[in-house]
């Protein structure tokens, strides 16, 4: 359950357990009640009811795949290095999307058809989805009772510079070690609306800081998701000296970003 308070966001109460065991085998009943109250009645309460039964309850998530037309109505765990080929994860502006339904007649309206699919425990999808880089997870898309589990990112805040603040900029005394800015040019290469990033250091206001200048070929809610997921899983558990500030290069800075000898540490 850790992988998924990481994932969402969702901090696992003593009151979220259920008061018995659960089942040895995932079971959707309750899931399916939920998520229809929910789209009845889309309310703080009934979204809190929908979220506990994904972390504490037994439920599970059908992902269509290719299954070559293999059927199985047994539960089993899959041997390390076998294969799941989904055909419902998509690109949202550089956030990877996984598509998933809470039974068999929401997965065919989506599909048009009936369609193969894989059942996966939701335990074992949190899991999944953090090793595949899936940053979110639509459940019935389309539906009354659609329901989007995304990350958190509650660490990132928003700030704007006004346009009569002054800024010095250059090269850092102190850049980030090189360890992670291999890490964040390898997340970035995974976002294909990061075009370009920078390193240099800033002085605003008296106070220093290292920043990374993005420019994106988009600029959306999502684009601008999915660089915060790149950035967080390079710097999980990263002791840093200076605080870390995100801009987002416009025309402008973007000639400045250029100008600092030795910032440019990837391009697509």
């Amino acid at each position: 359950m850790n992988l998924l308070k990481k994932l969402f966001g969702k901090q696992k109460q003593a009151g979220d357990m259920p008061a018995t065991a659960a089942p040895k085998h995932p079971e959707n009943t309750k899931l399916i009640y939920l998520l229809d109250a929910w789209g009845d009645n889309p309310s703080e309460d009934n979204y809190r009811a929908v979220m506990n039964e994904i972390v504490a309850g037994n439920c599970f998530l059908l992902l269509p795949s290719v299954n070559d037309g293999r059927v199985s109505n047994v539960w089993h765990t899959l041997e390390t290095g076998s294969k799941l080929v989904l055909s419902s994860v998509f690109d949202s502006d550089g956030l990877k999307v996984l598509g998933a339904f809470s039974d068999e007649p929401s997965l065919w309206e989506w599909c048009k058809q009936p369609a193969e699919y894989t059942a996966m425990a939701m335990r074992d999808l949190v899991g999944f989805c953090r090793e595949q880089g899936i940053d979110r997870i639509v459940i019935n898309s389309g539906r009354k009772n659609s329901f989007v589990l995304d990350r958190e990112r509650r660490n990132i805040t928003t700030t704007v510079i006004g346009e009569e603040t002054e800024v010095l900029v250059g090269t850092p005394a102190r850049p980030l070690p090189s360890h992670v800015i291999d890490r964040l040019a390898a997340n970035f290469r995974q976002v294909h609306t990061i075009d370009e990033a920078y390193q240099y250091a800033q002085s605003m206001k008296g106070e220093m800081s290292i920043v990374l200048g993005i420019r994106m070929s988009v600029q959306s809610a999502d684009a601008t998701a999915a660089l915060h997921h790149a950035l967080n899983d390079a710097l999980s558990d990263e002791a840093l000296e200076l605080p870390l500030d995100i801009m987002l290069l416009d025309d402008q800075w973007l000639q400045t970003a250029r100008g600092i000898e030795g910032a440019l540490f990837y391009k697509k």
